[in-house]
């Protein structure tokens, strides 16, 4: 625990409600799936949901709001990641396919027209702010930039690196 918030642990509840939820598919799944919404709006659902659901499929998972849009873009040929994991401080990396350093996204449509990506990564837009939120899907320590093409138009997206890829980069549209 950070030291500074000793002082606040009194205040903490004894006891807190925990919401715990999973999805059972068994031991060997094939082409299981699944989609849930967590409600955190209050105590009433409203008759409508407040996003619109734009992909759900093993490329792309992609949800709209009024102010955001909100997508995953996974590699459209998965055993092309080259996958990197932390054990004990130690990292290890496991290389799945080819690793000519290009892995392919597929593209989104959208209500601001055709969205794609130069590699896989999670994204943000959050319209009223005008920003682009991007996360390196693969924490490839090496990656320099992703690109974001909306309706045409392209944005070059600095890309944290080193020990920093994890981290996400942002970019005012």
């Amino acid at each position: 625990m950070n030291k500074e918030n000793k002082a606040c642990i009194n205040d903490l509840p004894k006891e807190v409600d925990i919401l715990k939820i999973w999805i059972d598919h068994g031991r060997k799944p094939v082409d299981a799936n699944y989609s849930y919404a967590v409600w955190l709006g209050g105590n009433k659902l409203p008759s409508k949901l407040p996003f619109k659901v734009l992909r759900n499929d093993k490329k792309i998972q992609a949800i709209a709001s009024n102010d955001l849009i909100q997508a995953v873009f996974y590699p459209t040929d998965i055993e092309s990641v080259k996958l990197k994991t932390f054990y004990g401080g130690k990292s290890a990396t496991a290389t799945c396919g080819p690793t000519n350093g290009e892995l392919k996204t597929d593209s989104l449509k959208s209500d601001l027209g055709e969205i794609s990506v130069s590699y896989p990564c999670t994204l943000m837009l959050d319209r009223k702010a005008k920003i682009l939120y991007v996360n390196d899907a693969t924490m490839n320590s090496n990656l320099k930039t992703i690109t974001v093409t909306i309706d045409g138009k392209k944005h070059e997206v600095t890309m944290p690196n080193g020990d920093h890829c994890s981290d996400t980069a942002s970019l005012k549209l």
